[in-house]
């Protein structure tokens, strides 16, 4: 993973939860309950602290292993077997 473009970088850095939320909201719950507001603010906030520590981290190609990647297979007549 590079680290982010300025461009990119200045979007992470500016990112404001409050103005998020304005715009966002009614389209994610339809009208917004207030008495949810300060707790999905948090949540937001918290979501931010993490994207920046997250993208200030630069990776190499060689630094982590990936994860397998799960391919089925057509089953065989060994495979079904019932000595489980």
């Amino acid at each position: 993973m590079s680290l982010p473009t300025s461009e990119q970088q200045s979007l992470i850095d500016t990112f404001d939860a409050e103005e998020y939320l304005d715009h966002v909201a009614y389209f994610l719950t339809g009208p917004f309950d207030s008495r949810y507001r300060e707790g999905v603010l948090m949540n937001l906030k918290t979501a931010s602290f993490m994207a920046k520590k997250v993208f200030a981290v630069q990776l190499d190609q060689g630094c982590c292993d990936l994860a397998g990647v799960f391919r089925p297979v057509e089953a065989d007549e060994a495979s079904l077997s019932e000595d489980f």
